[in-house]
């Protein structure tokens, strides 16, 4: 780690840039780590767009550059970022997510002498080039690491404090009547859903509507797919659904309305960002995975953990209906987690 310590932070305000590489997963771990900050600092902050050109073949070649030398060119990132241009005045801190942000963000660290906060997946950068690592997966001994639960995001379990009601009417559902979100994405590299994970997954939803009286609140995503789509609009019945949005037929999200509305939430184990948006609203929340899994050591280590601490379940497409007697075992959240990663951060950072 490159620390500063004769260089204390600034009274506040905190000048503090957000990277945004273009990618809205990365964009919202850091600005959910911005807005925690700003719950306990006054910040003055700033997007940078930071739009990464560099072809895969030639990318091993900046990052091992980046890695090895104490003093990067400015030349070598005006050439890796299109149209670059940086906000005035100075930040005391730099966030970021992604690998595509990480030769920019240590230039600015090296630039302005300014602190460098990484969230999510560091490989395969090593964790001694960060100021402050927020992650899911564990680093033993490294002091300047904060181990996070699932993502950093920017939803909160008090965010749907006021709105369950009203959103719950939205959708025609009752009062009394208990509802399920399914938040449903597809295949991945390592998620390798078949026709078989998705009629157990539609047979699930049939099954907790006929057994307990549930009501489903679903969608799918640009990953699902039309094929995915059709197959089970054909498989579920239609009495089970309060209300359903068709990524492929009428794109629009609804994450944050089923969040609010629902009693627990199901969500496919593709997307670490769907897992962590769910367990951040203080839901009960099960992760679904087809049967086939090529292993991820980093989702596989981030959901072990959310496990491990009684955040989620984590079911097979065949899972639904006895997932639904084991609900009561999990421990959800009742204060955003954010908040204690920048109280921790902050102690990380020396301040003057």
């Amino acid at each position: 780690m490159n620390a500063l310590p004769n260089q204390a932070l600034p009274a506040q305000p905190l000048s503090v840039w957000v990277l945004d590489e273009g990618r809205r997963g990365h964009l919202n771990q850091s600005l959910g780590l911005l807005d925690a900050l700003a719950r306990h600092v006054e910040v003055r902050s700033e997007v940078v767009p930071a739009r990464y050109v560099v072809p895969g073949w030639l990318r091993t070649v900046v990052r091992t550059a980046v890695i090895r030398s104490r003093d990067i060119p400015d030349g070598l990132i005006r050439r890796c970022y299109r149209d670059l241009r940086l906000p005035s005045g100075r930040p005391d801190i730099v966030i970021s997510s992604g690998g595509r942000s990480v030769p920019l963000a240590l230039w600015l660290r090296q630039r302005f002498a300014s602190r460098q906060v990484y969230l999510g997946e560091v490989r395969p950068y090593p964790t001694r080039l960060f100021d402050v690592l927020l992650t899911p997966v564990a680093q033993p001994g490294a002091a300047h690491v904060v181990p996070t639960e699932l993502l950093v995001t920017r939803v909160t379990p008090h965010d749907f404090d006021l709105a369950r009601n009203a959103t719950r009417a939205t959708f025609g559902v009752g009062e009394s009547e208990c509802t399920a979100a399914i938040l449903i994405g597809g295949a991945s590299r390592s998620h390798v859903f078949r026709e078989s994970d998705w009629l157990e997954l539609a047979n699930g939803i049939n099954a907790t509507r006929a057994r307990y009286g549930w009501r489903w609140l679903l969608t799918t995503s640009p990953r699902t797919g039309p094929g995915v789509e059709a197959l089970l609009r054909a498989s579920i019945d239609p009495g089970a659904l309060s209300n359903a949005v068709w990524w492929g037929e009428q794109p629009h999200s609804v994450v944050r309305q089923y969040l609010a509305a629902a009693d627990v939430v199901y969500v496919t184990s593709d997307s670490l960002t769907m897992v962590s948006e769910a367990v951040a609203s203080g839901k009960p929340t099960v992760a679904v995975r087809p049967r086939k899994i090529r292993h991820s050591a980093y989702i596989e280590d981030a959901l072990g953990a959310a496990a491990d601490n009684k955040r989620i379940l984590r079911v097979t497409c065949d899972g639904l209906p006895a997932s639904a007697g084991r609900l009561e075992t999990l421990r959800p959240l009742t204060q955003a987690p954010g908040d204690r990663y920048a109280g921790v951060l902050l102690d990380l950072l020396p301040s003057g």
